[in-house]
């Protein structure tokens, strides 16, 4: 597709996706009207799955907080590197250094503002996607990425590591290493490569943002809020970074903390329903013991997985610090708000006959065994085995011989709980 004769020759028409308002959505359309390889498209389809490269731009109102709140959030949203994300500043003309930290923090890779703003925009458009065509670009090599990761074609992530590391590491190289190894669950390699990239550049806000979920995931929720903690004072502008701050407290066990950040960050969205909030403050309660005000908090509908997942966490906690009643009533929480879902009740059921058997209450166990089975089928069958076996011990009928009886015992005692995410 040719936009200027003898000028540029770009093949492939890119879809661009405006988040705004409508007027931000005119200015920009008249302003992308000459470029002929450009389609605008409607934002309900911008996370269908892609193979292609398309572009995201932003309306950025630096003096409209809550504004940049529902940017972020949109961002936020989109994760693969296929979507190339712009910040269209509409004011102010002149941008401090706290604007151009929120624009790298919620992913964008570009920054326009000013008189000369339109220019700018299509200037970079036209640069990008032919760079997007260029075999030897980091933008190529990131489709190639996409659509082996979409396979789950693993020899040519393989092959794609070993060209990569065979490049100069800059800090884009380094962050698309590290999203192959998280394609391929090398967690130490992702761990290795996010600090790579912080060393080469310690405001590289995707990579400690990544690396503190990093730690998350990994139950080091105290290595996480240190990184993170480290770029608080990038946080005022993004309700985001509050959300992952105060679940990284709330797996910390400070609950203060959390609360802290949660309603810090539901003040920058204002009067703005982001049922996150909401979800962060239910937990806290559930942490504190107050489930009353967790119920208030939560919806009446089934519970969340993320907010199941905290139930189960915590549960374990306190299950393996032998505070059985306590890890007990989460479970009772957890599945009285879980009420479709076989699968996940069936993994809740089964966790729940694991704190039963810790506690040495057979009997229910054998119930959450059984419930569990049911619900699972073949597609969740883990109760099966520890079942039949609370079948024998409830009935007095155990093994043939005490070393018999002891390793049933221990079988049961050295289960594993279920995760939920």
């Amino acid at each position: 597709m040719v936009d200027s004769p003898g000028q540029f020759n770009i093949k492939i028409k890119r879809e661009v996706y405006l988040a705004g308002d409508d007027l931000f959505r005119s200015v920009v359309t008249r302003a992308l009207n000459v470029l002929s390889f450009l389609n605008i498209r409607e934002m309900d389809n911008l996370h269908r799955p892609r193979e292609e490269m398309c572009f995201l731009i932003g309306d950025a109102d630096f003096r409209d907080v809550k504004g940049l709140q529902s940017l972020a959030a949109e961002f936020n949203k989109a994760e693969t590197p296929l979507i190339h994300k712009i910040i269209f500043a509409t004011a102010p003309v002149t941008l401090e250094q706290q604007h151009l930290f929120f624009a790298v923090e919620v992913g964008a890779r570009y920054t326009v503002h000013g008189n000369a703003k339109e220019e700018q925009l299509r200037a970079y458009l036209k640069r990008v996607a032919l760079e997007a065509q260029d075999v030897g670009s980091i933008t190529y090599s990131e489709q190639e990425f996409e659509k082996a990761a979409r396979a789950a074609d693993v020899p040519k992530l393989e092959g794609m590591i070993e060209k990569l590391s065979a490049r100069r590491e800059t800090e884009d190289v380094l962050g698309l290493l590290t999203r192959i190894h998280q394609k391929l669950n090398r967690y130490p390699k992702v761990e290795t490569y996010l600090k790579k990239i912080l060393a080469l550049n310690p405001q590289n806000l995707w990579a400690a943002n990544a690396l503190g979920r990093h730690y998350l995931y990994h139950r080091k929720p105290a290595e996480g809020i240190e990184v993170l903690e480290k770029l608080s004072q990038f946080h005022l502008l993004n309700s985001e970074r509050n959300l992952l701050l105060g679940d990284a407290y709330l797996n910390a066990g400070q609950a203060n903390k959390a609360e802290e950040n949660f309603k810090k960050g539901q003040q920058l969205i204002g009067d703005k329903k982001d049922p996150r909030f909401s979800e962060g403050m239910a937990k806290v309660s559930i942490l504190n013991g107050d489930f009353d005000a967790a119920s208030e908090l939560l919806p009446k509908s089934d519970l969340s997985e993320q907010v199941l997942a905290f139930l189960n966490m915590r549960a374990i906690m306190a299950i393996r610090t032998k505070d059985y009643e306590r890890g007990l009533k989460f479970y009772s929480f957890a599945l009285n708000g879980c009420k479709s879902g076989d699968l996940l009740r069936a993994k809740l059921m089964f966790n729940r006959g694991i704190g039963h058997i810790r506690a040495n209450q057979p009997s229910e166990a054998l119930n959450c065994f059984s419930e569990s089975a049911k619900l699972g089928g073949d597609k969740f069958s883990r109760a099966r085995g520890p079942l039949e076996i609370a079948k024998k011990i409830v009935a007095g009928e155990p093994g043939h011989d005490a070393a018999d009886v002891n390793k049933q015992q221990t079988y049961l005692q050295d289960l594993d709980w279920e995760s939920l995410g």
